[in-house]
């Protein structure tokens, strides 16, 4: 799932469901949870949905890396400029890179 988000049908769900209001993360501990990425990014704004990449559906780690889908544009950049080379999460080797979702990526 992720950040790819269904056309808006309305100029309210645009803003809401803006690609600028998806954060990419990457170098997170292979063992982390979706709860603990919510505890961290929601510490910015309303998260709606985190999504954590993992080579199969069933595998009990990840790729370290997945993403993040805010309610609004200004969570999402508080979070963005908060966490980046940030290294708040527990059993981090290096600092955390969040960056904006490319949706051509």
């Amino acid at each position: 799932m992720g950040c790819n988000q269904a056309i808006p049908n309305t100029e309210h769900e645009a803003s809401v469901h803006a690609p600028e209001a998806c954060l990419f993360f990457a170098r997170a501990p292979q063992d982390v949870t979706e709860e603990e990425l919510t505890a961290l990014f929601s510490e910015h704004g309303a998260v709606e949905e985190v999504s954590i990449y993992r080579s199969w559906p069933s595998a009990k780690t990840s790729k370290g890396c997945g993403t993040v889908q805010f309610r609004d544009k200004a969570a999402a950049s508080a979070a963005l400029q908060a966490l980046n080379g940030s290294s708040n999460l527990p059993r981090l080797e290096g600092p955390l890179v969040v960056e904006r979702m490319d949706p051509r990526k």
